[in-house]
């Protein structure tokens, strides 16, 4: 994993630069991640063959990404599933890109996810960020969100972006980690209240039926 790391990260250097599109990443109720990077690097489409022999060199598997030439540009869509934030957060080649810090706390009820430094796309600092024409961060969970500083909101999706005008850029997030236990304790709950409601209406209309034959 460090290898790829390290090598796909010189890739991502190299493509980052000029580009445009989303990085989405999705928390499920258990906690695992998913990330997607779906980007178009404009007027590179003659670097197909150098980019994609070196993918396939040293990305292990080479399901994860797929590299197309779309005209002129060329179109790269990376996905990696992990099983946990702390794997994500440990061995993802994506984000880094964007900010070298994540700062990530987490207890027995709540999960916090923030930038700890700013996004400047008036330096050269982060990685050639400051070329990015467009680029729209998006993290979908389906967990209840207490805190946030969105761009944008759409149902269970939480959106912010960044282009070549950018100064800086914040991302925090904060959200209930155990409401997927409430919501089954809630299930549990209903389902022995119905059952014993229909069982006490069973007995109540058996014993009407029976006064009914004296």
């Amino acid at each position: 994993m460090k290898k790829i790391k390290i090598v796909f990260l010189t890739v991502l250097l190299l493509l980052i630069t000029g580009c445009a599109g989303t990085y989405n990443v999705t928390i499920d109720e258990e906690l695992a991640v998913k990330e997607n990077l779906s980007i178009t690097i404009s007027g590179e489409a003659d670097n197909y063959e150098m980019f994609d022999s070196m993918l396939r060199t040293e990305v292990e598997n080479e399901d994860d990404y797929k590299l197309v030439v779309d005209g002129d540009n060329l179109k790269l869509d990376y996905t990696h599933e992990y099983n946990s934030i702390e794997d994500y957060l440990l061995d993802s080649p994506v984000y880094v890109q964007l900010f070298d810090n994540v700062s990530y706390k987490s207890d027995n009820k709540e999960v916090s996810l923030s930038t700890g430094n700013i996004f400047n796309t008036s330096t050269d600092k982060l990685n050639n960020s400051y070329n990015i024409k467009s680029l729209q961060i998006n993290i979908t969970t389906p967990l209840n969100v207490i805190e946030e500083n969105t761009d944008k909101i759409s149902e269970n999706t939480y959106s912010w972006t960044i282009d070549n005008t950018t100064k800086e850029k914040y991302i925090y997030l904060t959200f209930n980690k155990s409401n997927k236990l409430l919501n089954r304790g809630t299930i549990i709950v209903l389902s022995v209240s119905i059952l014993s409601i229909a069982i006490i209406a069973i007995i109540i209309i058996k014993r009407l039926a029976d006064s009914k034959k004296i």
